[in-house]
């Protein structure tokens, strides 16, 4: 009996020693009581040299048991800041501006395709936001590499549109040398109207740049007989910000037999117009109120789409 009490007293007593190794507290005390590893002692002795922890610790209170577990989560937060300033860098190198454009024209193709779901299309549509002058350089080179190839690519036009969508001065450039340029195949010229046109799908007029002499291209294709072309010279006008070719734009509006002229001409006159033109939208929405036409019911839905396009740029009206 005596040895049966003796064996269960030494249990209890085996039983409560590991309960208490186990607690949180006094691990988290027996680990404040390590020395401190370098990294731990650079590190404190920089936020003494920057004032944050008093040189005098005399009268510093006694460490807390918590002291290890706040010290790890400084370590951890460290390394996090260090891994994101590490992909912010990453970002803006030339590879990366690169295989994000190829992604992009991956994504754009893909869209051409019949069994491309609608929600994927749509997101398609919000990423191609991110299209920048810094990439258009690349589908520039990734548009000469396709014109080596034989027959129209599907490629070469999605790379002309995306040329258009990233904008910049050098892709006002690289309009200028196609149009003024005899040697280069008719291929690339209609390539560039139909990018140009806004009924194709409404691209970025703001981001291009352009100078007086593609100005003056653009005003010489408003004259022609060609449908296409006439719709090319009007979308490339809303590039202008000096406001010159308004006038030419709404009578382009107001009288051009081709719908999708008059189309590309208030689209461009919702980027390079001002308050007073959107009178002139709301005129065209209210005369073609109640038209059962089909072709009627769509130039009021892009009157609509380019009046909202111009009170953006318009909030006091």
């Amino acid at each position: 009996m005596k040895r049966m009490v003796w064996w269960l007293t030494m249990f209890l007593v085996g039983y409560t020693a590991s309960c208490l190794l186990r607690s949180p507290t006094l691990a988290l005390h027996r680990a404040s009581q390590r020395p401190e590893s370098d990294s731990v002692k650079e590190r404190n002795k920089r936020r003494v040299d920057r004032g944050s922890i008093p040189t005098d610790q005399s009268n510093a209170p006694p460490p807390s048991p918590n002291d290890d577990a706040i010290r790890m989560r400084l370590e951890l937060i460290g390394q996090l800041e260090y891994s994101l300033s590490t992909l912010e860098s990453k970002v803006s190198t030339p590879d990366a501006i690169a295989s994000k454009a190829r992604k992009l024209l991956r994504m754009y193709l893909a869209t051409n395709s019949l069994n491309t779901p609608y929600e994927y299309t749509l997101s398609i549509g919000a990423q191609l936001g991110e299209c920048n002058e810094e990439m258009t350089p690349i589908f520039v080179q990734e548009y000469a590499r396709l014109s080596k190839l034989s027959g129209n690519d599907p490629r070469r036009l999605a790379c002309m549109d995306l040329i258009l969508r990233s904008g910049g001065e050098h892709a006002g450039q690289y309009v200028k040398g196609i149009l003024g340029s005899t040697e280069l195949q008719s291929l690339d010229r209609n390539n560039l109207l139909q990018a140009l046109d806004p009924s194709n799908g409404p691209w970025s007029v703001s981001r291009l740049r352009i100078d007086d002499e593609t100005k003056g291209q653009a005003m010489t294709l408003c004259q022609s007989q060609n449908p296409l072309e006439r719709r090319g010279g009007a979308a490339l006008l809303g590039a202008c910000k000096d406001g010159s070719p308004r006038s030419l734009l709404r009578s382009m509006i107001t009288s051009d037999s081709d719908r999708r002229v008059r189309m590309s001409a208030a689209w461009s006159l919702a980027h390079c117009g001002d308050a007073t033109d959107l009178q002139l939208f709301e005129s065209i929405i209210t005369s073609l109120h109640g038209q059962k036409d089909l072709e009627a019911r769509r130039f009021a839905a892009w009157i609509r789409l380019c009046r909202a396009e111009a009170l953006t740029r318009s909030p006091s009206e």
